[in-house]
């Protein structure tokens, strides 16, 4: 369990996200059909997983100021050792998983798509399709969110 929020979006370029894993919690075990992911990790600590096949995954910890690259077609699953803040920068594209792990009882359960459900956002405009993914606004709450993350993660 964790958040994703959306934080600037580059037609037909790329996606900057900030990604909260919770401690103890792990995201799905997956690979990409067209998506391209890199990321640094802000704060926390995190397992990563990752390789060609099932048989195989390296597992690698990452800490404050380390990075990790998903190429499509890696498989790989992130798995918070503690709170866990993720920059992460991406190709423009939504609703690409291919899921290697189904569980019955993942409330933020999305199961695997086709290449041909994979919608890359050309436009300003595409940002309305990908309401239904479930990206967070940014806290109300917190006026200088952002700001206080990265500033976390650069002390």
């Amino acid at each position: 369990m964790g958040d994703e929020y959306l934080v600037f979006f580059a037609p037909k370029y790329y996606t900057l996200k900030i990604l909260k894993i919770n401690s103890g919690h792990k995201g799905g075990l997956q690979s990409h059909h067209l998506k391209f992911e890199t990321g640094i990790v802000l704060n926390g600590s995190v397992k990563i997983r990752k390789g060609t096949n099932l048989e195989y995954l390296e597992e690698k910890i990452l800490t404050k100021g380390d990075f990790f690259v998903f190429e499509p077609g890696i498989i790989h699953q992130e798995e918070a050792i503690n709170d866990t803040y993720i920059l992460e920068i991406s190709s423009p594209h939504f609703n690409d998983r291919i899921r290697y792990d189904h569980r019955d009882n993942d409330d933020n359960f999305l199961s695997s798509t086709n290449k041909d459900q994979v919608l890359e956002l050309k436009f300003t405009n595409d940002l309305k399709k990908i309401k239904e993914f479930g990206f967070e606004k940014i806290p109300a709450n917190e006026e200088n969110f952002l700001e206080s993350i990265l500033k976390n993660s650069l002390l």
